[in-house]
């Protein structure tokens, strides 16, 4: 190294994470979020590995809205929590596409010999910045033949996790953990 360089910073050892984990994502990545419109324009966020990034930062790694909008401000575009909160919106069908793709596919055979639904439920907490405790719950049961999410509900921080919070059909195979 030069005596005029600088060492990598994190952002430069964020950016080498982030392109080895892109490796292991489907290879039509990038059509697949034009095809589904999560990627529309080049403005704030220039392409879609960037939106990408966005995604995993507030999904993934769980970033808040505002750390998310100024990780990528020091990357060099400038954009607003309310900006990224729109373009993570517009990606929902996306994502769901990309699971699909990802997880382990149910042959057909045995979709057709089970004749159910496989539904599996957790409930998560979210604690909202500056918050001495659980702020709301999310609960969630996802079709795992299917691979989509079956309902989605947000509650208060006193909502517990129940399964009468769902909409189980007779015949439907439920796992759920103890809570």
């Amino acid at each position: 190294m030069k005596h005029n360089q600088k060492p990598c910073s994190s952002v430069c050892q964020i950016d080498t994470t982030f392109e080895r984990l892109l490796q292991e994502f489907p290879r039509d990545l990038i059509e697949s979020a034009v095809k589904f419109e999560a990627f529309r324009r080049k403005r704030k966020i220039k392409n879609v590995e960037q939106l990408f990034q966005v995604v995993l930062l507030y999904c993934g790694l769980d970033f808040s809205l505002r750390d998310t909008a100024g990780i990528l401000t020091r990357l060099g575009s400038q954009i607003s929590d309310q900006a990224v909160k729109e373009r993570l919106d517009g990606c929902a069908v996306w994502l769901s596409e990309v699971l699909k793709q990802m997880l382990p596919s149910v042959p057909a055979e045995i979709q057709a010999k089970v004749g159910r639904r496989w539904i599996l439920i957790d409930g998560s907490t979210v604690q909202v910045a500056g918050a001495c405790g659980t702020s709301y719950r999310i609960h969630l049961s996802w079709d795992w033949l299917a691979h989509r999410i079956v309902e989605i509900k947000i509650t208060d921080a006193k909502t517990g996790e129940s399964l009468q919070l769902y909409e189980i059909e007779a015949g439907d195979v439920v796992v759920a953990d103890r809570g």
